[in-house]
C-alpha cells in the first residue's frame, strides 16, 4: 500500500461485514502495517542463503542449484563445469595478519572471481578459503580453461574443474 506522503508499505488487510445476513449495511475493514516482519523475513531468507561476509550463496545454495544445473544439462543434452578454488596460504595470512584482513582478502577475492564470470555463472562460498564456481551452457574446454586462466590471473587460488557432460 502507499502511505499519504506516498511512502510505499506492506500491509496485512482483513475484513468483516457488519451483519452477515444483510452484507449491504457495510463492512469493517483491519489494516496493519507488517513492513518490520516482512523485512525480517527477508533479512532471515537471505541469511539463510548467503555467506555473510562475501554475500555469494553459501554451500546449501550452490548444492541447489548444482543439481538444478546437472539436470537441466541432462534434459538439453549439455554441458556445465565445476571449479573448486581454494586460496593458497590463507591460514597464513589471517595468523600473520589477523582475521579482519582475512575477511577482507576472501572480500575481495570474491569479487574477483565474479568478476571473471558470466552473471548467469554461480560463484559460492563453501566456507573458510573455498569457493567454488559453476559454469552452465558451455560450449567447449577451450572456454572452460579460458575463465579458470582468467580467474588464477586475478586471484590467488588454487583450481580443480571438472567439465560434466
Amino acid at each position: 500500500m502507499v502511505r499519504a506522503n506516498g511512502e510505499k508499505f506492506w500491509c496485512a488487510v482483513s475484513g468483516q461485514v457488519i451483519n452477515p445476513e444483510n452484507p449491504t449495511e457495510g463492512s469493517i475493514w483491519l489494516y496493519e502495517d507488517v513492513t518490520h516482519q516482512r523485512q525480517n523475513e527477508e533479512r532471515l531468507t537471505r541469511l539463510a542463503s548467503s555467506d555473510i561476509l562475501t554475500g555469494l550463496p553459501n554451500r546449501g545454495v550452490f548444492k541447489d542449484r548444482l543439481e538444478h544445473a546437472i539436470h537441466k544439462a541432462q534434459r538439453q543434452n549439455g554441458r556445465l563445469a565445476v571449479f573448486f578454488l581454494d586460496l593458497d596460504h590463507f591460514k597464513h595470512i589471517n595468523d600473520s595478519l589477523g582475521h579482519k584482513a582475512g575477511d577482507i582478502l576472501l572480500c575481495e577475492v570474491a569479487r574477483r572471481i565474479r568478476s571473471c564470470v558470466r552473471d548467469s555463472d554461480t560463484v559460492a562460498r563453501l566456507g573458510g578459503d573455498e569457493f567454488t564456481v559453476m559454469l552452465e551452457d558451455i560450449h567447449s574446454a577451450q572456454y572452460v580453461g579460458k575463465v579458470a586462466e582468467k580467474i588464477l590471473s586475478t586471484t590467488l587460488c588454487r583450481i580443480c574443474w571438472i567439465t560434466l557432460k
